[in-house]
C-alpha cells in the first residue's frame, strides 16, 4: 500500500501539491498530473493507482501504466509502498 512517509509534510493548494522533505528542506512542487497522482496514490496499491490514473483521465490502464509506475518512481522517499 502507498503511504506519505512520515518524514513528509504536504499541502492542497488547489493548483498544486507543495510536498517537503522535512530530513532535507527540499520542496518539491507537484502540479497537473503529479498532483492528480499523489491525491490519489495514498491507501492504494501500484496496480490500483494505475486504475485510478486510467479512470482519472479516460485512458486504458496499460496505456499510463508505465507513466505511473516511471512518477511513483520519482517520488520515492517521499511516498513508501508497503504490502
Amino acid at each position: 500500500m502507498i503511504r506519505v512517509a512520515a518524514h513528509a509534510a504536504w499541502e492542497d493548494t488547489d493548483d498544486a501539491v507543495l510536498v517537503m522533505d522535512l530530513r532535507s528542506g527540499d520542496v518539491v512542487r507537484l502540479d497537473g498530473t503529479a498532483r492528480t497522482l499523489w491525491l490519489l496514490a495514498p491507501g492504494l496499491d501500484r496496480e490500483a493507482l494505475v486504475t485510478a490514473a486510467a479512470e482519472a483521465y479516460g485512458a486504458a490502464p496499460d496505456d499510463v501504466r508505465d507513466d505511473v509506475l516511471a512518477w511513483l518512481a520519482t517520488m520515492e522517499g517521499l511516498l513508501s509502498d508497503e504490502p
